[in-house]
């Protein structure tokens, strides 16, 4: 067995364990063992860097722009020590946000060493992990053996399920619905390769992920999916299917924005992501390279800090959550991949994006919808969800490759 095959089997392994998200979290390690699946993937980087050292096979642009995307927040890092100064918190937390996005980036990383079908046994088995967890955990909550708890859960099982909606063996339900979404049409967009391309197919599959996450209780998913399905519903084959089931996706979007506007109202979670939406907009503007590992932090703080004072004067916002981030430094994040990458790579970022997309056959509606799933989704999830986004990346280069146009 090869080192690359290896790889494969091991990453492939620990999809299937990110399905478990809610496990005992050993401080000396912090979020990167929030999931077994996480810690798995973090123990490929040194057979994928031993690999690397070798020379032993030529990379394809996708994995070198990324290994190029991790150097470039190196050089950025040393770029914001003169715009923030010396800071020793900054730079203890800057290592760790080094390897953590490392791990996040790692589809991307590892792209030239994944082998589909091990992906798709990993990808199947996680969504059966998810099925279970839903079953056991919150249609049936108590029903999983108590030893089994333990081992999942340690002594704070309880915790994770104070929450109504679905959540499975993860911590939030934000997390469960995002793995359950990205997952399944990552599973559906496998299956599409070998198959040609039916419009009835993909609207009754979108109309049912839709359903999915509407019984998960995922406001972000869900209206995801309905902006993704309204991209491909205007094309002939397409829109007798769209008007068919648009009192489905009218109730499903009306309900889940009413959703929206409670929550804000009377919670601190989307209060959270309008700030630091806006703090990472301001700070992009005032560097569009963007801030590094290092200087993440440090334009937290301060365009976050400015955020909160702009939108207090502004807008009925709960701030008690992004204070703790702006101020203490707690659990720091945007609450979107997107943003987060953006605010660390700046314009860089930006342009592997653009590159990735420009290597997928967008013409194909299976692939624009996915695509836009993904981006879309991203604006709402981040920290170890951006694994499934980058994977789902990975998966539309391999699956709907842009076809090469010949030459007049």
């Amino acid at each position: 067995m090869t080192i690359s095959w290896l790889v494969s089997i091991i990453f492939s392994c620990a999809i299937a364990l990110t399905a478990f998200g809610a496990v005992y979290r050993p401080e000396a390690l912090g979020f990167l063992a929030a999931s077994p699946g996480v810690l798995l993937i973090a123990s490929c980087l040194p057979l994928v860097i031993l690999m690397r050292l070798m020379g032993r096979r030529t990379l394809s642009s996708v994995s070198v722009n990324t290994w190029r995307l991790l150097g470039y927040g190196i050089i950025t890092s040393a770029l914001s020590l003169f715009i923030f100064g010396w800071s020793e918190k900054y730079f203890a937390k800057s290592g760790a946000l080094l390897v953590l996005t490392a791990v996040w980036l790692s589809p991307l990383l590892y792209f030239d060493y994944l082998r589909v079908r091990h992906l798709r046994i990993g990808l199947v088995a996680a969504l059966v992990f998810c099925i279970i967890g839903y079953l056991v955990g919150d249609l049936l909550p108590g029903g999983m053996p108590l030893a089994l708890q333990e081992i999942v859960f340690g002594s704070t099982y309880q915790e994770y399920y104070s929450d109504t909606r679905a959540q499975g063996f993860m911590q939030e339900t934000s997390h469960f619905a995002s793995l359950v979404g990205r997952y399944t049409f990552l599973v559906y967009l496998l299956r599409e390769t070998s198959l040609t391309y039916s419009a009835k197919r993909l609207t009754i599959f979108m109309v049912g992920l839709i359903a999915v996450m509407a019984i998960i209780g995922s406001k972000g998913a869900a209206i995801s999916v309905i902006v993704a399905v309204l991209s491909i519903s205007i094309t002939k084959r397409q829109l007798p299917y769209f008007i068919l089931f648009a009192p489905v996706l009218w109730w499903v979007g009306l309900s889940n924005f009413q959703a929206t506007i409670y929550d804000i109202e009377n919670f601190t979670s989307g209060s959270t992501r309008i700030t630091l939406a806006l703090a990472s907009v301001s700070g992009l503007i005032h560097n569009p390279l963007g801030y590094g590992y290092y200087g993440f932090y440090g334009a937290i703080q301060q365009f976050g800090g400015w955020s909160i004072a702009w939108l207090g004067d502004r807008l009925p916002l709960i701030f008690t959550e992004v204070a703790t981030i702006v101020d203490e430094l707690h659990n720091v994040s945007t609450k979107s991949t997107l943003l987060d990458f953006v605010l660390v790579y700046g314009i860089f970022f930006v342009w592997m994006m653009l590159a990735l997309i420009r290597r997928i056959e967008l013409r194909d509606p299976r692939a624009r919808a996915a695509c836009i799933y993904l981006l879309f989704s991203a604006l709402t999830t981040s920290g170890h969800e951006s694994i499934s986004f980058f994977l789902g990346f990975a998966v539309l280069i391999h699956a709907f490759p842009k076809k090469a146009t010949s030459a007049r």
